[in-house]
């Protein structure tokens, strides 16, 4: 799981590009505006294969959450898996 994210903060963009990984989440004050799937293949599968990037704006109130397929994994106390939710 590879996730690549620039940000470019005088034209208020954002590149995304993952590999086999959970979706990039974008939040603006605690709430999730959108989510950006990976749509590309785990790094090494396929050695020609041509990596996609997701381009979008981000503003001063926004914020970017990456995270491993490890956390969503995870479980509460109760045993119960967290998922995406």
């Amino acid at each position: 799981c590879v996730s690549l994210v620039k940000l470019s903060p005088h034209s208020r963009e954002f590149s995304f590009c993952g590999a086999g990984c959970p979706p990039l989440i974008k939040f603006g004050r605690n709430v999730a505006l959108e989510s950006f799937p990976c749509q590309n293949i785990p790094l090494g599968v396929k050695m020609d294969e041509e990596y996609q990037e997701h381009v979008d704006s981000i503003y001063n109130d926004e914020s970017l959450l990456l995270y491993s397929d490890g956390a969503i994994d995870l479980k509460n106390p109760n045993g119960k898996k967290l998922g995406l939710e």
